[in-house]
């Protein structure tokens, strides 16, 4: 599974909420939990471009957004207790964070968290999950009733938290989409704050510092790529439906082929050369031989929201700018 390398370090904030509420009062539109996330940044900043009033969470007290219409709240799931709810929003959106300790089974934050949110005037609630719940080794036509299962404690707990989301939702009246996400590229606002990159970003990088990307994986290995900018416009669609307390919907959200990650190195060496105009060389292991493939059936959202942006090149080249064009300025960790 592709994913995210180090850790994170803390990030600065442009405005805070503090203090607690008992009720619905002081709410915005949107809270992301992980909202300094690589998906919940850039998701902030679509919202406030569509005019919600959003407040991003995260376990730092420092991350930054340097536009109006992002507030910020610190809050540590595992432990409400210490970091209270102090503001909400109709719309709650968690984006994807287990936490990991070894092999046991993280703890259900996810259910005192709703539990919460619900209090605050929460009503409508969007869960990043991950297509590879379908399996360790995903293979064959995937649709949202395919069947799940995974070794993989990644994976299996966010089926936990998709089971308890579901029997959640008619306890507190509340309308819960599940997103089965794919691989997500994109841009990320806070790029020069993380020393955990995703894996698009660490084979731009080797690009351009090394003119060479060295794939770890066999160069066979089948992903589906989702654009960051496909992904807003799913999201918009289902923001946009009514209301309907007890709901429970899922939904698959990824590109619409299946890729191999050979052809993302290509693809990436490609935008690099045409910016800089050298040469980039791909260095990879021997073909796995035969490796499954799989198709990720996103029919259920694209009857929704109609067809969007799929724009792969042009995701690659905003990576590219995280990398050479100094976004975000540099902050020292408080």
């Amino acid at each position: 599974m592709l994913g995210m390398v180090g850790r994170d370090e803390p990030l600065r904030v442009a405005s805070t909420v503090t203090g607690q509420s008992s009720g619905s009062s002081d709410n915005h539109d949107v809270i992301v939990i992980g909202g300094t996330g690589y998906v919940g940044a850039s998701l902030c900043d679509h919202l406030v471009g569509l005019g919600q009033q959003v407040i991003a969470t995260s376990r730092s007290a420092n991350p930054d957004f340097d536009q109006a219409g992002t507030d910020h709240l610190r809050l540590e799931v595992l432990d409400l207790e210490a970091s209270p709810i102090s503001a909400g929003g109709r719309v709650a959106i968690i984006c994807p964070w287990v936490p990991l300790v070894g092999s046991a089974p993280p703890p259900d934050w996810v259910s005192p968290l709703l539990e919460r949110l619900a209090h605050t005037g929460t009503t409508t609630v969007v869960y990043f999950s991950t297509i590879w719940v379908y399996g360790d080794q995903l293979a064959g036509r995937l649709t949202e009733e395919s069947p799940t299962g995974s070794t993989n404690p990644y994976a299996s707990a966010h089926l936990d938290n998709e089971s308890r989301l579901t029997r959640i939702a008619d306890r507190h009246g509340l309308d819960i989409t599940l997103l089965r996400m794919s691989n997500l590229i994109g841009a990320d606002p806070f790029f020069r704050w993380r020393s955990k990159i995703a894996f698009a970003h660490e084979l731009t990088a080797m690009a351009v510092n090394d003119r060479q990307i060295v794939l770890r994986s066999p160069p066979d290995t089948r992903r589906n790529l989702l654009p960051r900018s496909l992904l807003h416009h799913y999201l918009t669609a289902i923001l946009d439906r009514p209301l309907e307390p007890g709901r429970v919907s899922t939904f698959n959200v990824g590109g619409p082929d299946t890729t191999t990650m050979l052809e993302l190195a290509k693809l990436i060496a490609t935008v690099v050369e045409q910016h800089d105009g050298q040469p980039v060389r791909i260095e990879h292991l021997a073909a796995s031989g035969g490796p499954q493939t799989f198709h990720l059936d996103t029919d259920r959202i694209h009857s929704l929201a109609g067809a969007g942006p799929d724009d792969l090149t042009r995701e690659l080249s905003m990576i590219l700018a995280d990398l050479t064009h100094g976004r975000c300025q540099t902050v020292s960790p408080s």
